[in-house]
């Protein structure tokens, strides 16, 4: 969920998006959350807690979405306005783009 978080762009990093889930700022589907590692289905929707955020917090992510430098995943949706991001579809490898070789690894491990 964490790095859902910062690929909607939420967040600047994976760091602040972890702390931001854990502090309970989040919800999924309306319900709060406050687990970083919970999977997450096509189809869910993270929103803001307004009623947990304060002004500040609330003002900061607008501004950090209109000025967003990064670009939006295809397997994700964003909502600018309202503060919320919906799960599209459970990437692949390739749309992922890791920053590692996945082969590299596994064969690394396999010795």
């Amino acid at each position: 969920m964490d790095n859902l978080v910062f690929r909607f762009g939420f967040t600047q990093s994976r760091v602040s998006a972890r702390q931001l889930v854990s502090h309970g700022f989040l919800e999924v589907n309306g319900k709060p959350v406050n687990i970083p590692s919970q999977a997450l289905r096509p189809g869910d929707i993270i929103s803001l807690r307004l009623a947990k955020a304060q002004r500040t917090l609330v003002k900061e992510m607008k501004e950090r979405l209109a000025n967003k430098k990064q670009e939006t995943p295809v397997w994700v949706e964003v909502d600018t306005k309202n503060i919320t991001g919906k799960l599209l579809s459970i990437p692949g490898v390739a749309e992922v783009n890791p920053e590692a070789d996945p082969q590299m690894i596994v064969e690394f491990y396999s010795r």
